[in-house]
Formats: C-alpha cells, sequence, structure tokens
C-alpha cells in the first residue's frame, strides 16, 4: 500500500510491502501509521466499491470465459490488459507532465491520445504551479500526487485531475464518487498549506482501449464540496485496519519517519 512521509519535502513516497516485506498487508499497514507516515488519497478511497466496474469486470470474466473455455486464461486475459491500459495512461500522464513543465513530449501513440488535452491546457492555462507534485498534510490525515494545478486565463486557481478512462456505450463517463472525494481531499491540502480554496474539474480521455475511434476530451468541474465524504472515507479505512482515526492523530510515532528500520521496529 502507498503511504508517504510528511517530514520530508517534497513528501517521499513509500510502499508498505517493501518497509516490511515479511508482515502482513494489515500489520505493515499499521507499522506504517505508527511511523507517522500518511496513507494515499487513492488508497483511501479504494474502501468506496464502484458497482458499475464491478459489472463491467464481470461482464468482461465471462466473455473471456466464453472465448477460452478456461476461467484462469480469462482471468490472465483480463489482467494482461488492464496492465496494457494502465501503462499506456501513465504514459499518457507523462506527456502533459512534461507539456506543463516546458520538456520535449517526443512522438507516438501517447502523445497523440494527449492531444486534445494539451489543446484544452493552452487555450485555457495562464500559468502552470503545481505538474505530478506530491502533498501531504496531517490536519488532513492523507497524502497524494495532484496531476495539476493551474491559474486560468480569467485568474482563478484550479486542481484538474487527468484520467486516461474507457468509453463505451455501457461504461458511465460521469465521474465517480471516489474521484470527486479525491480532488477535494487534494483541495483541502493545499487550503490548509495556502489558505486558498480552489476549483476542481476532471479532464477525461478517451481511451483507445474503449468505442472511441479517436481520442477525445471530456471536462468535468465540481460546484459541491465532498471533503465530508472523503472524510468519511478515511474513517472506514482506519476502521478496517484496527484503529480510529482520533487514536492514530494521537499516536506518537514509534521511530523518526526520516529512519525507516524495519528490523528495529518495536510494536508499543
Amino acid at each position: 500500500m502507498r503511504f508517504y512521509d510528511p517530514s520530508t519535502d517534497p513528501p517521499e513516497q513509500l510502499d508498505s510491502a517493501t518497509l516490511f516485506p515479511k508482515c502482513e498487508d494489515i500489520d505493515a499497514t499499521q507499522r506504517c501509521l505508527k511511523l507517522g507516515l500518511l496513507p494515499s488519497v487513492t488508497s483511501v478511497l479504494s474502501v468506496i466499491r464502484q458497482e458499475y466496474l464491478e459489472r463491467w469486470k464481470m461482464s468482461e470474466a465471462i466473455k473471456n470465459y466464453r472465448r477460452h473455455g478456461n476461467a484462469w486464461l480469462a482471468v490472465d486475459e483480463h489482467y494482461s490488459l488492464d496492465s496494457k491500459e494502465s501503462a499506456f495512461g501513465t504514459q499518457v500522464h507523462e506527456i502533459i507532465h512534461q507539456f506543463a513543465t516546458g520538456k520535449p513530449m517526443g512522438n507516438g501513440k501517447p502523445l497523440e491520445h494527449a492531444l486534445p488535452a494539451i489543446k484544452w491546457l493552452r487555450e485555457n492555462v495562464q500559468d502552470f504551479l503545481i505538474s505530478e507534485g506530491t502533498v501531504a498534510c496531517n490536519q488532513t490525515g492523507a497524502a497524494g500526487t495532484i496531476d495539476l494545478a493551474f491559474t486560468n486565463k480569467a485568474g482563478e486557481e484550479i486542481i484538474g485531475d487527468l484520467k486516461v478512462v474507457k468509453i463505451r456505450k455501457d461504461y458511465p463517463t460521469i465521474p465517480p464518487l471516489g474521484y470527486r472525494c479525491q480532488l477535494s481531499a487534494y483541495n483541502q491540502m493545499l487550503k490548509v498549506k495556502t489558505g486558498i480554496d480552489r476549483k476542481r474539474l476532471s479532464l477525461y480521455l478517451a481511451s483507445p482501449f474503449g468505442d472511441q475511434p479517436n481520442p477525445r476530451l471530456l471536462i468535468f468541474p465540481y460546484k459541491n464540496d465532498y471533503y465530508p465524504k472523503f472524510q468519511a472515507c478515511l474513517a472506514l479505512w482506519h476502521s478496517q485496519y484496527g484503529f480510529d482515526y482520533e487514536e492514530v492523530q494521537n499516536i506518537i510515532p514509534a521511530a523518526p519517519p526520516s529512519h525507516f528500520d524495519p528490523l528495529a521496529f518495536k510494536r508499543p
């Protein structure tokens, strides 16, 4: 599970399984919390089950099973495709990051796919403030990596979250609750640090793995603040690992977060 060290600048990203390779997931997570590390926003929001996504996965598994007549081959094909799509999305994110930071973007399919987003950003952004920047906030209780924060040409500060998604006839394009909570959590972290309440929007790029033949950009601005819902998810996430959030806030780290020595760790 992904964690961040709030004592470093920028916050260092760490993996609980790497820190405590011989521990079960729950035990490794509890140890990370006792070291003063903060869970990633996306890890916290994994407690929200997205029903439409589960239905789509089941549908794909059935199709693969009918094609192969073998359950294990069906599972292998599903994860192979999922891995391919995830790698492509990472490449598209990197292209946008290169554009935002003024670096050469290269050529190829990822750049072709990113062009609608690049065009929109050129037309709307005055200054980029953050691109793939890590942020951690003890007050918020979580951390994460912000895709984009910028000032638009009207002088408004905005947090943007880029998603490379499948556009299918049977697949909703409206951002699920988890995505909305994610941006509200990031906004709260920056608000604690700067005092600025930013506007939030999702930038959806249609994936070539869906029914959409050409890259297409969809913009979803949010009027509502979903931070209270994120706090509810955070409380549920903590309860799954044997802690109440109030208890975690009162934990004195077992060791300085900058000195990770799993062998020297002792349970309180």
